[in-house]
Formats: C-alpha cells, structure tokens, sequence
C-alpha cells in the first residue's frame, strides 16, 4: 500500500505540499519528460547545469525534453553552449506558461558538411509559448552558398522533427543571428553612415558600393550581413534549415529577420535578412514566415533574405531535391502552398521610403512534382 502527495510551487512561489491521498497505486513511465527547472535570478540557467533538470540529470538521446508546466512566471531562460546536447531527442516542447527563451549558441550541437550543426529530434517540436532561437556560424565558408575562405558565408543549424507546431505568440527564430554589424559579404561598411547590409537584395546605401548581394536562390544557408558603423549597425539574420517529415504548422512565427540599427536616426544601418529552408510533406497555419531586413525608420534600411518552402512529395524526395537543387535553374510553374496565406512569406527590404533595402528572393517548390518551381522577387 502506498499513499501519495505532491510537492510544488504554488502560483505565488510558496512550496506546498499537497493533502495525502487516499490509499492506491501508481506506475512510474520511463517516458515521462525532464523538465527544465531553472528560475530566473537564481542559478546559472544553463542547459549544461544538472540543478537546472527535474531529473538532476542532463537530458540523453531518447529524452522528451520539456519547458514550462513547473514554475510558470519564475521559469528562467535557457542557454545551450559547447555541443552538450545529445541526439536525437524524442520530443521538444516550449509549454504556453513558458514565456522565457530557449537560446542555442553556435556549435550547441554538431553534425557535418552543409549540416555541421543538426538537431535532431524524432517526435514533435512543438513551440506553444516563448521562443526557440539559433544562432549562426560566421567562421563557416560554405561553399554551397558560394562562399569561399576569404569570403565566408556563414551558416545555420538543420533541424530535423517529425512534425513542427507553432503556436500564436510562439517563435522560432534566427533573428540577429547572423553576422554582426560592419561583417559579413554583404556589410554596410564601417562607417556612421546609414548603409544597410545586403544579402537576396541589397542594403540600401548612398553610392550603392555597400550592402552588396550574394547566396543562392535555390539553396539559401548564408547568414544575412550587418549594416555599417560599429557601435549603431544592426545585426543579419541567421539561418536555419527545417526538415520535417510530416505538416508543419506555423500560427506564430518562424523568421530569420535582421536587425533594426541600434542608434539615431542618421547613425547606422540595419542588418540584412537571412535564409530559411522549410522542407515539409505540407504546410498549414495562420502566422507568418519572414527573413525581412531590419530598418523600420529612415536610417539605411536592411536588404531581405533568402527563403524556400519545399513541401509534398516524401521525406526522401525532398532530401534528394536539395541535395540537387544547385544544379538546377528555375522553371515557372503555379504551385504554391494551398493551406498556408502566402502573403505571410516576406523576404521585404527594411526601411521607410527613401531609404529601403530591396526585397530578397522567395522560391516556392512542390517535391512531388518533378521540375516544379515558382520564383517570386
């Protein structure tokens, strides 16, 4: 006979313990899923602390990892660094009463190639609350962006789920993940001027010698570029690839957005875009998709990112599309996701008029049919 009572933070953060139960049993469940623990204001809140994890153990492969449902307003963020995340996970879940930050740090997890940090998690994602964000490698080259050793690329993280779910007021996001002011091919320059970086389209700039384009269309993994001057300039946007084997559901946001300038009106530009790739059996929600420049008032507005959605056809199919599609050129075709508003999908230059960043590019393929793609600039 066992007799049973609950310990926990009450909504005020007073521990209380809970009336014994009646008489009865119960089963423990090797599934159960190891919360996050760390508080905010105390601790460290990092994700290698073993203190910060209901279990007093670091998540392992098979883990259903969990924010949120434990102490509400006192969940603290969370900070992965130096590959101590293992693979894959069983699930990852941001809890609505989570409305702190899940933040991996460059290298948090690793993987090789194109793919040099993968996640990999073999359930859910699923993002009800707060924000799941990543940051960029801008040591990388990557080559399949066109990058070369004097002139880097940078890159993202590859997520790979099953199924991923965003909802309203949830994020996933690289946004100022990628190269940091004056850095990047595409920077501002290093200069009070409000030049914006470039990346799919070009930050804006007085003489246009700035904020230049590069990346590819059809396979956008470079890291947006940062606008000019060293103390004022924005932040680009990061990147991030998505493989997810079933639906993807978007309500809130999944953006690779760069940053505003950080000083007066006249001092500094704002950061260019990123990349997302999404490659989902389908695409479903309310919410929006973005790697927009940054720049919401007259300063040097940011150039946009880089986008494409692959979605239908089977996992393999659309693994095999990207691993070919830089040999490929764009063919126009109408097909476009049906359950998903495409007006949703920016790549928009930041900025007021007269001092916009161009659009970046967006690339719309259905795997399921052979040589389909519609470009849109």
């Amino acid at each position: 006979t066992y007799y049973w009572r609950a310990y926990a933070l009450d909504p005020n953060g007073i521990n209380v313990w809970s009336a014994a139960s009646d008489t009865g049993s119960f089963t423990t469940f090797a599934t159960a899923a190891n919360y996050w623990v760390g508080r905010w204001l105390i601790g460290d809140l990092l994700w290698s602390n073993t203190n910060n994890w209901s279990r007093k153990a670091l998540p392992v492969a098979g883990d259903h990892v969990r924010f949120g449902g434990s102490g509400g307003f006192f969940d603290g963020n969370c900070t992965i660094n130096l590959t101590n995340v293992p693979g894959p996970l069983a699930s990852l879940t941001l809890d609505y009463d989570y409305v702190r930050t899940v933040a991996f740090n460059t290298n948090a997890v690793v993987g090789s190639g194109v793919e040099r940090m993968l996640l990999i998690v073999s359930n859910a994602i699923a993002i009800l609350a707060g924000n799941l964000t990543f940051k960029g490698d801008t040591t990388a080259t990557n080559e399949v962006s066109g990058g070369t050793s004097t002139n880097k690329h940078g890159i993202g993280y590859t997520i790979e789920a099953s199924s991923l779910f965003i909802d309203t007021g949830g994020s996933l996001n690289a946004n100022g993940m990628g190269f940091p002011r004056i850095t990047g091919p595409g920077n501002g320059g290093n200069n009070s001027f409000k030049r914006g970086g470039g990346h799919g389209g070009q930050g804006w700039n007085y003489d246009l010698t700035n904020g230049l384009t590069y990346g590819s269309m059809l396979y956008p993994s470079a890291l947006g570029s940062g606008g000019s001057d060293s103390v004022y300039g924005g932040a680009g946007g990061g990147a991030l690839k998505l493989l997810v084997t079933g639906t993807a559901t978007i309500n809130g946001a999944l953006s690779a957005h760069g940053n505003d300038h950080g000083g007066w009106i006249d001092l500094g530009g704002a950061g260019a875009g990123g990349s997302l790739i999404l490659a989902c059996e389908s695409l479903a929600g309310t919410g929006t998709i973005g790697a927009n420049g940054g720049g919401p008032d007259a300063t040097g507005g940011g150039g946009g990112g880089r986008i494409l959605i692959l979605f239908g056809g089977t996992a393999k199919q659309r693994r095999e599309i990207l691993a070919w599609t830089l040999l490929e050129t764009a063919t126009k075709a109408v097909l476009i996701p049906s359950n998903f508003n495409t007006n949703n999908i920016t790549v928009d230059g930041g900025g007021t008029a007269g001092s916009c960043g161009e659009d970046g590019t967006r690339v719309y393929r259905k795997a399921s049919v052979p040589g389909s793609m519609v470009t849109i600039r």
